[in-house]
């Protein structure tokens, strides 16, 4: 039948679909011309692709031939070529060392390099470790110091004996701690008993100011933050511990001044607010006509010096004004031109208030102004 080796469309269609994802020099991007991309792939010349057999088009383009080549082939022959290379340069220096000291002089040489290596590695790292302990010391005083705020001086030089444990009511009502909060317990003779520095550990994971605590919770929450800190200078090395304790005390006491310094700023600043204040207040009392100017602070001011005081002299000073033309006994009278244009306003049916109240029409009040 002429008609018997006839293939379909779809059949057709899907091997020109097949050759195209099959064929890289029809996928996008996985070739490129060799003659923009040869500095990428060194040591790699055309001659290499040539001879390693990778597939290679040639295309015109005005009548100049140029290559083009499958990256991912180029880019296994560059690895390629450079690790041969490394190995060779390797091998040569290694000849070379060798022919100049010996083998057995060379071999000296090199297990003098390993162990000068080690010890600047073991040098690193026993300077990491002493940053570490320096840093949890530090930690550690700096928590014995917060700690000692609520105590007074005598109970910071003979500190109470701290309980190894303590009952649920005595960690609820010491440290404010929920029951949901409580660490792990152990049940002692019918009542349930928690490690305190458990316990420590559970209001400090919670977050909460230390001056929540009561009078006795201040004292276990010092006692176990010394205990603390005398525990991990046991475990120090005898040779290092002073040298590590007065590194750490010499970091807390540096944050500890840092501090008061801002502190002090802060209270400069505040003293200087409230100077202000009170400055602010006797020019107030002098331009209101009150009595005599006082460098009293707000707060021990009389009545009439209070704001309300000021509003009502304020109110009476305006009042003055407005019925006096002599400036000696109250507040100058405005120009005629401005009493005619308050007149024009009374007219459009506007009324003038204080300069912080609005312009309202005449005959309608507004809540909360008169």
């Amino acid at each position: 039948m002429p008609w018997g080796n006839r293939v379909s469309a779809a059949t057709k269609h899907r091997m020109k679909y097949e050759y195209l994802n099959d064929n890289p020099f029809t996928t996008k991007g996985a070739t490129a011309n060799w003659n923009k991309v040869a500095d990428q792939y060194t040591p790699v010349t055309l001659d290499d692709i040539q001879a390693a057999n990778l597939k290679v088009q040639w295309r015109v383009c005005y009548g100049n031939s140029f290559p083009i080549v499958i990256l991912s082939e180029v880019q296994a022959l560059a690895t390629k070529l450079r690790e041969e290379k490394a190995l060779k340069e390797a091998s040569e220096k290694e000849a070379a060392l060798v022919a100049q000291h010996g083998p057995e002089k060379l071999a000296e040489i090199r297990a003098a390099e390993a162990i000068a290596k080690q010890a600047a590695v073991d040098t690193a790292a026993a300077a990491e470790t002493r940053r570490r302990t320096v840093l949890q010391i530090s930690h550690l005083m700096q928590l014995v110091v917060d700690g000692s705020a609520g105590l007074n001086d005598s109970q910071v030089k003979r500190p109470a004996p701290v309980p190894p444990t303590m009952s649920k009511k005595e960690a609820e009502e010491w440290f404010g701690l929920k029951p949901s909060k409580l660490p792990t317990g152990e049940k002692v003779g019918g009542r349930w008993q928690y490690p305190t520095a458990d316990v420590v550990a559970s209001f400090r994971s919670l977050g909460a100011p230390t001056s929540t605590l009561t009078r006795r919770g201040w004292g276990v929450y010092s006692g176990n933050t010394r205990a603390s800190l005398e525990a991990a200078l046991t475990k120090l090395n005898p040779a290092d511990a002073p040298a590590i304790r007065r590194e750490a005390a010499k970091t807390v006491t540096t944050r500890l001044n840092k501090g008061a310094m801002e502190a002090a700023a802060k209270l400069k600043d505040a003293e200087a607010a409230a100077a202000t204040a009170t400055r602010n207040v006797t020019h107030a009392t002098t331009l209101l006509g009150l009595s005599a100017p006082t460098a009293a602070p707000v707060s021990t001011l009389g009545t009439a010096m209070q704001p309300a005081g000021v509003a009502e002299a304020a109110a009476s000073a305006i009042e003055v004004a407005e019925s006096s033309d002599d400036e000696v006994g109250g507040w100058p009278s405005p120009p005629l031109s401005e009493a005619k244009r308050g007149k024009g306003k009374a007219k459009r049916g506007f009324t003038e208030l204080d300069e912080e109240d609005e312009w309202i029409p005449n005959g309608e009040e507004k809540r909360g102004r008169f």
